[in-house]
């Protein structure tokens, strides 16, 4: 397994990446990194390019630049994939990473193949912040249904 960074607007971004073939990015949950997908990226390596990069403010990445919300953390995960000149992956969440998913979907469904969530969270007033990590409040904004949902 490789490591690196990836240089986004916001700083860089630490990632870990095995194998060839379509991409899966893995998002990790809250107060870790993608090191906790280093067992599954060596499972899922053998059929795709798994890639687990750290949030911002988490593991080896650099802070982020202010407090991050949901949509923050989505929108850095769109500038990795320019970064990493990936135009369309699988995304798979755990928990924040789920969330993050989930509004990267949202948002750009045409840079999402497939999306798998893990322990997905629902909270039903978009102003109420959920604590993060190191200050951060993550904000849960919802805008209808997914396309391509039933």
């Amino acid at each position: 397994m490789k490591r690196g960074y990836a240089e986004v607007p916001e700083g860089q971004m630490h990632y870990r990446i095995e194998g060839e073939g379509e991409p899966v990015i893995l998002l990790h949950m809250a107060v870790a990194s993608g090191d906790e997908f280093v067992r599954p990226i060596h499972y899922l390596s053998k059929y795709y390019c798994a890639i687990a990069p750290d949030f911002l403010s988490a593991g080896d990445s650099d802070p982020a630049p202010f407090p991050y919300s949901i949509a923050d953390h989505a929108k850095s995960v769109i500038n990795f994939m320019d970064a990493m000149g990936i135009k369309k992956a699988h995304i798979a969440g755990h928990h924040l990473g789920a969330t993050v998913g989930m509004e990267v979907q949202i948002n750009n469904p045409e840079r999402v193949n497939k999306l798998v969530l893990s322990g997905f969270g629902y909270h039903p007033d978009p102003d109420e912040g959920i604590p993060f990590a190191a200050g951060m409040v993550a904000t849960f904004r919802f805008v209808g249904r997914i396309p391509g949902s039933y």
